[in-house]
């Protein structure tokens, strides 16, 4: 959402080059972009970044007295002083002080000279550049409908792919990829697990982390169908056992969605394989491999519904 940012950042600039101002401190206009640098995606990020910034203010501001009190104020003290900082801040993990400090060290250098005054304006800048953008960040639009919707789109069309995998084991149709298009699912997925991960970001009073744990289920399983396509390249005419595979293909089709935990298809399955293992060997070469990959076919869609039925351990007090 590109204009709620927009917007975040043209507020932000205002009222914290406005309040500055107002309050009658040196560069408001400092302040107005330091807004703008605090002002992240999430809350959590924005809390961090707000504090290492902090920090590193305190800690820029003293190291930049010493050395303009003991080389003089002019451009070397400043060369000197990020020089000294830039490797501190890597090593400390406050780079987003970087700039900041160096903005600081700028007003100081104009002054040339350091007073209780102007430590005091420029923590004061920090100051209103900070909270001003913490609280534009923890703003946030409420997304969990926008996951909610989906998780019905992405199961809709994995339900689409078993149907077509459903068919094409009888050799009643070819898959027309244009329609069950994988590779344009598991981008759908990947963007709604970025999704989830902005809203587990953004929200400390409830725990949204089984949405990410959800959408990478969806994942591991669109793979697992993926795989399962990729294998299906054999003709199977008139076999009573891929009718039966294609019949619960279909089945899992229709009764695929969230709230199904997978323990009756996982027991019909068991007996499906069982019936399968008990076959005679086939007699020709032509057979053989037909049955093997009827076989296959079997473990991988045991694979997927375990996948379910391993996500239902993990989150079961959490559960969609």
């Amino acid at each position: 959402m590109r204009w709620y940012r927009s917007i975040k950042i043209m507020i932000g600039f205002i009222g914290g080059t406005l309040i500055a101002y107002v309050l009658k401190l040196d560069f408001p206009i400092s302040a107005g972009i330091i807004t703008i640098l605090n002002l992240m995606d999430t809350k959590k990020a924005s809390v961090n970044v707000s504090l290492r910034r902090l920090i590193s203010a305190v800690v820029g501001l003293g190291l930049m007295y010493l050395l303009y009190e003991t080389v003089g104020y002019n451009l070397l003290s400043m060369f000197l002083f990020v020089m000294i900082f830039t490797p501190l801040a890597f090593r400390f993990k406050a780079k987003e002080g970087l700039i900041v400090n160096i903005v600081l060290g700028s007003h100081l250098l104009v002054y040339h000279e350091v007073s209780m005054l102007h430590f005091a304006n420029e923590l004061l800048i920090v100051i209103i550049g900070v909270v001003i953008g913490l609280i534009l960040s923890f703003h946030v639009p409420q997304k969990e409908k926008l996951i909610q919707d989906m998780i019905i789109d992405i199961d809709e069309d994995i339900r689409k792919n078993l149907y077509g995998i459903s068919l094409s084991i009888n050799n009643l149709c070819l898959i027309d990829e244009d329609d069950f298009s994988i590779d344009k699912l598991i981008e759908k997925i990947k963007r709604a697990k970025n999704l989830s991960v902005e809203q587990m970001s953004n929200f400390y009073s409830k725990d949204y982390s089984y949405y990410y744990e959800f959408f990478q289920l969806r994942l591991n399983q669109i793979y697992r169908i993926k795989y399962m396509k990729e294998r299906l390249n054999l003709v199977f005419v008139n076999q009573d056992q891929a009718k039966l595979l294609s019949r619960f293909t279909s089945k899992l089709s229709e009764v695929f969605n969230p709230d199904n935990d997978g323990s009756e298809l996982m027991t019909e399955l068991i007996t499906l394989k069982d019936s399968f293992n008990a076959l005679p060997l086939p007699t020709s070469r032509e057979a053989f491999t037909e049955q093997s990959a009827l076989l296959q076919f079997i473990y991988d869609l045991e694979e997927f519904i375990q996948m379910k039925i391993r996500y239902i351990e993990r989150n079961k007090t959490k559960l969609l």
